[in-house]
């Protein structure tokens, strides 16, 4: 992996369990459906448009994941089992975001994302690949969706190890506004005013619990999650792969939730899989 190793963890706390997304989540209904993915990928589906944002789904035959380590549960979606044409978000080029194998493995996928991303896909073959900066604005189907900032360069911490640091319009996150919901995709980034001045009007956020300081992580998460009132808490970016050395893939859900306090009733289920629905009647 290009992530560094930020030291070690004793200790790792696991998602609760995993759900196999089956056919039926592509299928047009009335409601907007929210699943993780693990790690800190999403899928999406708003009436009959899906998306993917950030899916890393390839296994190898030995078992590990394109991220180089090995997950403590089974794939709960495969590349192969993603609709062909299906749009794929990504908010940075870091491995554990764009997994190339699953690129390669997408049929006909209609990718967006900075233009790191775009580069890293033209090196396995795929051109087609919208370039994205923050506040841009496009929609896929019945999905309104927003570039927003994100800063994320950890590279600074050892630049001659790690290279140039991600820039100001390298990393992205994300604001989806489906017919039923207001969804937020911060993706890997520290709390910025620009997340301070956000309306209080999302009804879901992603919630990164990772311990890596170039995360939002429990703290800065529950900060913004107070902020954002009403939002469903999608916990993300820990709990998936066996990695005790790799701190940017841990963090503590029980950390969270004490940071989170009161506002630790709006966590959704910490389970791979599981459905979050809005809309439905």
């Amino acid at each position: 992996t290009n992530k560094r190793g930020c030291g070690s963890m004793k200790t790792q706390e696991r998602a609760s369990g995993a759900e196999h997304l089956t056919a039926e989540v592509w299928k047009e209904k009335d409601d907007t459906e929210v699943r993780w993915l693990g790690g800190a990928g999403f899928f999406v589906r708003a009436r009959g448009t899906a998306l993917l944002l950030d899916p890393c789904l390839w296994i190898g035959a030995d078992g590990r994941a394109e991220t180089g380590f090995a997950p403590f549960y089974p794939p709960v979606l495969r590349p192969e089992e993603v609709p062909a044409g299906t749009a794929v978000l990504y908010t940075h080029s870091d491995e554990d975001h764009l997994g190339r194998r699953t690129a390669q493995a997408l049929a006909g996928a209609a990718f967006y994302g900075p233009a790191p991303c775009a580069r890293a896909l033209s090196e396995i073959g795929r051109e087609a690949v919208r370039v994205l900066r923050p506040g841009e604005k496009f929609a896929v189907g019945c999905i309104e969706i927003e570039a927003i900032p994100a800063d994320h360069g950890w590279q600074s911490m050892d630049v001659k190890k790690y290279g140039a640091p991600f820039g100001p319009e390298d990393c992205v996150g994300y604001i989806l506004r489906t017919p039923h919901a207001k969804l937020l995709f911060p993706g890997d980034t520290r709390l910025m005013p620009q997340h301070r001045a956000l309306p209080d009007d999302f009804d879901a956020m992603a919630f990164d619990v990772s311990a890596d300081p170039w995360h939002m992580g429990a703290r800065d998460g529950a900060e913004l999650a107070r902020h954002l009132s009403r939002a469903k808490l999608l916990p993300c970016h820990f709990g998936t792969y066996d990695a005790p050395e790799a701190v940017p893939h841990n963090g503590s859900l029980t950390t969270a939730r004490e940071a989170l306090g009161d506002a630790a009733a709006r966590l959704a289920s910490d389970a791979i899989g599981a459905p979050v629905i809005f809309g439905a009647e």
